[in-house]
């Protein structure tokens, strides 16, 4: 190791041709092995047979592929055929791509044929993304100073070969650097799809990865009560709040900053020790007023393109965080970033310190700076909440850890991460977040089961939310559930109008959610009428094949005639749901229970959690609601039965409970629209809560047919 060391310096103060001796060095043992993983093997020899292959790339030459071999094979014989090479994700589309290299112009000032260099992009969460220009020199000064600290730190001899783990993106900085250590030391790479193998299965000396993955990794040694296979771990952006629970684990971590203008890590923690962030060598930090510090030193880059405009570095960069700078030893604490500042109605709030309040480590959080109208921002949220945790109980739990907070301080929003076919990059920018925060605004919702399965649109009742609907979801987990909290019951109700622009506002959501594919609409009681609504608007618009499979539980078909539905409405403008103390909602959700239409329910062993369920939901919109979509707001939906009977080519399925005899009545007309009819004996008007397993076993047969 220490012999190829010297020769990087050696190489780095020649005055001869720089590349030609990189791959020299690099390929001087063709018999050892690249590259080690779920691709196979790949020797030093043939990585140089990749290299030698023949090239007929444009100069802006695109570097992306799923084997991390080849790609790095691709770089190299980009490099040494003349050509700037552009690294990818393979996930990408054409399109995509197209518009990333787009970003680059070719323009005077920019060092053509002065550097062999090699281009990256940032992830563009602020803005149009960023092509990032390395040069060779610096990207070797970099591992340089990386491996001459580890060698020194982890006490390796110096004829010792490490092995290096891979399970970071390869089109990234970390990942690419993982590859590029490997290289220059003739070493091996292990490539595995998962984190925790490394801690679990698979050795190697050290594995660069990412804050979640050490959440995973921790997570997996705590199921398997053992010891680390792997004790050294390179973390990007971590805080120290993971050492302890590490140690107890034998790993052994080191705590990194750095940026891709940086060529990734600029200062790190000593492996396993709680000490602050000594810069690596070959990188000088300086510090400014108001916390602010610039980065120098050989392994900056070349300059950025943004906007087909070349940015070049000159002499030092300012970074984008806020940190200070240890004028005894140099180390560097990062305080949080410089362009995160949130200024709300004039008060400073810094990102890091909301992060920080919260306890949970296996979510992963975003928190941004949204406009607000009347305070200029205000700190959003974003969350993607820990596993077997609903959306609702994770809110919960945030909001109490917040409470340690000043209230001007606390997030004015807390929404959960937009699902991936919203993210067009490597992360969202902030574009696509206010978007996102828009459109969830309309239906705030939970989703469980298979991501990748056939979509269920499941519509809760009057007075429930998506809870009701999940004990019938385990039943079916092959499917991928979106359960909307319906207006007033945890959407905000005041951007509905009335009933048809409620279901209209609904179905476009979805669609604009989901766009591809058919989806099958399961409703409950008020739920099933909304759904009924959706149906409709699908005939009216020729959409009528988007409707696998509809699934109707309890739900009335409307009033035949006006007066009918006048005398409705008068009787819940009448209903009394603005409570002033808990044990009057109580009693007004006893007295509701008492209807004939519920049956025995009072006399079952769930009555009393569901009053306690129904007393936790929050009831302040409830009679905004009813006044909204109740039976008085719409007419009758029997002529949409006919329609939907001509035109609906999939399943259509009505169930209700033998003592619910106002519900009861209607099953004669499903059966004529060619409804299937399921009668439930000795249940009421709340099948889902009687009779979760039932329902489930006769939906497992319905919906999997």
């Amino acid at each position: 190791m220490f012999a190829n060391l010297l020769s990087i310096h050696h190489i780095l103060k020649s005055p001869n041709d720089h590349l030609s001796a990189f791959f020299q060095l690099g390929l001087q043992y063709p018999e050892r092995i690249f590259y080690e993983g779920i691709h196979g093997t790949v020797t030093y020899r043939e990585l140089t047979r990749l290299t030698k292959e023949r090239c007929e790339q444009q100069f802006l030459t695109a570097i992306a592929s799923p084997h991390p071999a080849y790609f790095f094979a691709d770089c190299l014989k980009a490099l040494a055929n003349g050509k700037l090479p552009l690294l990818l994700s393979h996930k990408y589309d054409d399109a995509y791509k197209t518009n990333l290299i787009n970003t680059l112009g070719k323009v005077d000032d920019m060092p053509i044929g002065q550097h062999s260099m090699i281009g990256v992009f940032t992830s563009g969460t602020s803005g149009t993304p960023k092509a990032v220009l390395h040069g060779l020199d610096g990207l070797l000064w970099n591992v340089l100073g990386v491996l001459t600290r580890w060698q020194e730190e982890l006490k390796w001899q110096d004829q010792f070969i490490p092995t290096f783990g891979l399970v970071l993106p390869w089109h990234h900085f970390g990942g690419f650097m993982v590859l590029l250590r490997a290289f220059v030391l003739n070493a091996k790479v292990i490539h595995v799809q998962m984190a925790e193998e490394f801690a679990l299965h698979t050795h190697v000396d050290v594995a660069s990865v990412v804050p979640t993955q050490i959440n995973d990794i921790l997570r997996a040694l705590d199921i398997d009560t053992q010891s680390s296979v792997t004790s050294h771990f390179l973390v990007g952006g971590a805080k120290s709040g993971y050492l302890p629970s590490a140690k107890s684990h034998g790993l052994s971590l080191s705590l990194s900053y750095g940026l891709t203008e940086t060529g990734g890590t600029v200062a790190a923690t000593a492996f396993g020790e709680h000490t602050p962030a000594r810069p690596y060598p070959y990188r000088s930090l300086e510090a400014h007023p108001h916390n602010q510090f610039t980065l120098s030193g050989p392994t900056l880059a070349l300059g950025y393109f943004q906007n087909k405009i070349w940015h070049p570095f000159e002499g030092a960069l300012l970074s984008p965080d806020y940190g200070v700078i240890n004028q005894n030893d140099g180390s560097l604490t990062i305080l949080g970033r410089r362009d995160g500042m949130i200024i709300c109605g004039g008060e400073n709030i810094l990102p890091e310190e909301i992060l920080a309040t919260l306890s949970s480590q296996n979510a992963q959080y975003v928190l941004t700076a949204m406009p607000d109208e009347r305070l200029g921002q205000i700190p959003v949220l974003f969350f993607s909440p820990s596993e077997n945790m609903t959306t609702s109980k994770f809110i919960q739990q945030v909001n109490q850890d917040l409470q340690s907070l000043p209230s001007f301080k606390r997030p004015r929003k807390i929404i959960p991460f937009p699902p991936k076919h919203h993210i067009k990059g490597i992360k969202p920018s902030q574009d696509e977040l206010a978007q996102w925060m828009i459109d969830y605004e309309k239906f705030r919702f939970e989703d469980w089961g298979n991501p990748a399965g056939a979509k269920i649109l499941a519509l809760h009742g009057f007075m429930g939310g998506p809870h009701d609907i999940s004990q019938i979801a385990l039943h079916l987990p092959e499917f991928h559930w979106i359960v909307p909290y319906l207006p007033g019951h945890g959407t905000p109700i005041g951007q509905f109008h009335n009933f048809e622009h409620g279901h209209e506002l609904l179905l476009k959501w979805y669609q604009e959610l989901y766009p591809q594919g058919p989806f099958s609409v399961l409703g409950y009681s008020m739920g099933g009428r909304l759904a009924l609504g959706m149906v409709e608007r699908l005939l009216h618009t020729d959409q009528i094949e988007m409707l696998q499979n509809l699934i109707l539980l309890s739900t009335a078909l409307g009033l035949d005639d006006e007066e009918k539905c006048r005398e409705r409405r008068t009787q819940d403008a009448n209903l009394a749901l603005h409570f002033l103390h808990k044990e009057d909602k109580r009693h007004f959700l006893q007295t509701w229970y008492s209807g004939a239409m519920w049956g025995n329910l009072k006399a079952r062993s769930i009555y009393s959690s569901l009053i306690e369920k129904r007393l936790a939901t929050p009831h302040e919109e409830w009679s905004k609601s009813m006044l909204l979509f109740g039976q008085g707001n719409h007419q009758s939906f029997k002529q949409t039965l006919g329609m939907l009977s001509q035109q609906h080519k999939g399943c259509r399925c009505y169930c209700y409970g033998s003592l619910d005899s106002k519900y009861k009545k209607f099953a004669e007309d499903y059966r004529r629209a060619g409804f299937m009819t399921k009668e439930f004996p000795i249940l009421g008007h709340a099948l889902m809560e009687e009779a979760p397993e039932s329902l489930g076993q006769f939906l497992q047969t319905v919906l999997r047919h």
